[in-house]
């Protein structure tokens, strides 16, 4: 009997955001980074300070646009919608009654 495999929650494949300048050199808040969490997974981000957390996290609930790779958060492909369709998104997924970054727990 084969289990049926779930996609994750959060499927992001080798995004990149480039952030800012420092001088004369431009700085990426985030790199080539890939990263799945299962629904119901609980992880933690540890880096230092000026490391990307708060870009990673603005990516995954649609708030930035990474400027290379994909974002998949419950099924919706962030990468592929409009202005207006994210910021539907943002508005289902995101409550002011508790910054819910994923849709909650099926």
């Amino acid at each position: 009997m084969n289990a049926a495999v779930e996609s994750p929650l959060v499927d992001l494949e080798r995004i990149g955001r480039r952030r800012y300048r420092r001088s004369e050199a431009q700085v990426d808040a985030l790199s080539d980074v890939t990263l799945e969490i299962a629904e119901g997974q609980h992880i933690a981000i540890t880096e230092p300070s000026s490391s990307g957390k708060t870009t990673l996290l603005n990516i995954i609930g649609g708030v930035d646009r990474p400027t290379s790779g994909s974002v998949r958060v419950d099924g919706f492909d962030l990468s592929a919608l409009s202005s207006d369709q994210l910021a539907g998104y943002r508005r289902r997924t995101i409550s002011s009654d508790g910054w819910r970054l994923v849709p909650p727990a099926r």
